[in-house]
């Protein structure tokens, strides 16, 4: 028998997904001098989506990957946050957020997902390894490698594929595929594990320094019967700002609906004079928008994280209580704990053998 390459030696790690989470594992994977490709359907930052809140716990991975020195200059970290009921009463005024930032030394913030897909670009290395439109189609395993099929055709050898690409998971869509024949129920709970009882706007809006909709640095949360919002000031001149609606029935993947701009329309035509916070209300954070999309708010957790070699992360496989962000922040998270994972078992196993486990 022919004695192995040397990039058959190398462990390497095949991402699917230039997401916040693949580029995230891509670039925690570089700092640890792990071999990887990355492999999106799309562009890199594209102008999709809105924002994304980052807590603490986030920051210092970022913080560690040396993105958080970047990400802290475009960002006003929030501070003060306001409840008001549906009668405009401010029934709490919360200093919560300074507590957390004076005990995690790092602030709560948000920022424009664009721009957080683009710093995390910027500061990965190699961008050779990154791969843009040409996402992952299929893949195939053997005892010792798993090789994918990408959108031009071409194949990729690696040791582990880590599906990184968000609710609509492809790499979870061919998992569950390949399993079916064997494992029925497990199968199926990987198409339909996720629930959706809420539909949201989700935006980005113009917050005019000279007559702003809300202070730089503030949060406002209201609470209506059936529908909620919120709005906060966490870039000098933007507003991020969510509308949550309780939708008329529950759905389950891969049923959940999917948005148009013209339903978008509709809800606000609906919900557009709820007051948000004083002086303005929903309909006044549409008018002004840069970018807004619709989207039922999927929630669960997979039973099945792993088959073969192939692993599931972020949203492919969770979500949880995504009204606060805490969706984006458990997956970097799963980031850390699946390089730290792996960097000490390549130390004990610089060549990759067919028997060793990832166990976690």
């Amino acid at each position: 028998m022919a004695a192995p390459t040397s990039e058959h030696k190398t462990f390497k790690v095949l991402i699917a997904g230039g997401s916040l989470v693949g580029l995230g594992l891509a670039l925690a994977l570089e700092h640890a001098g792990i071999e990887y490709g990355l492999f999106e359907k799309g562009d890199i930052a594209p102008q999709l989506g809105a924002s994304i809140g980052l807590h603490p716990h986030s920051l210092r991975i970022l913080d560690q990957l040396g993105v958080w020195t970047d990400i802290e200059k475009e960002v006003v970290p929030l501070l003060n946050r306001r409840h008001y009921d549906e009668n405009g009463h401010c029934f709490e005024e919360s200093d919560v957020l300074v507590e957390i930032g004076k005990i995690l030394h790092r602030p709560i913030i948000f920022m424009e997902r664009s721009r957080a897909l683009q710093i995390l670009y910027d500061h990965i290395g190699d961008k050779s390894r990154v791969h843009v439109s040409n996402g992952v189609v299929d893949y195939e395993e053997t005892d010792t490698r798993i090789t994918i099929t990408t959108q031009d055709g071409r194949k990729h050898s690696g040791h582990i594929l880590v599906g990184a690409d968000g609710i609509h998971s492809r790499v979870r869509q061919l998992m569950a595929d390949k399993i079916s024949s064997v494992d029925s129920a497990a199968s199926n709970n990987l198409l339909e594990a996720f629930t959706s009882e809420y539909n949201c706007i989700f935006a980005v809006s113009r917050n005019d320094p000279a007559g702003p909709l809300l202070p730089d640095a503030m949060v406002h949360n209201v609470y209506y019967s059936q529908y909620s919002a919120v709005a906060a000031a966490g870039v000098h001149g933007l507003v991020f700002w969510f509308l949550f609606v309780k939708a008329p029935a529950k759905t389950k993947t891969p049923n959940c609906p999917r948005f148009t701009d013209e339903d978008a329309q509709t809800l606000i035509d609906e919900y557009g004079s709820t007051q948000v916070g004083p002086g303005y209300n929903v309909r006044d954070l549409w008018e002004a928008r840069v970018k807004a999309t619709m989207t039922p708010l999927e929630e669960g957790v997979i039973e099945e994280w792993s088959h073969g070699r192939v692993v599931l992360l972020g949203d492919s496989v969770h979500k949880s209580t995504i009204n606060p962000g805490l969706g984006g922040n458990l997956a970097y998270e799963g980031i850390a704990h699946l390089t730290n994972l792996l960097v000490p078992l390549l130390k004990q196993h610089p060549v990759w053998e067919n028997t060793l486990q990832i166990d976690g």
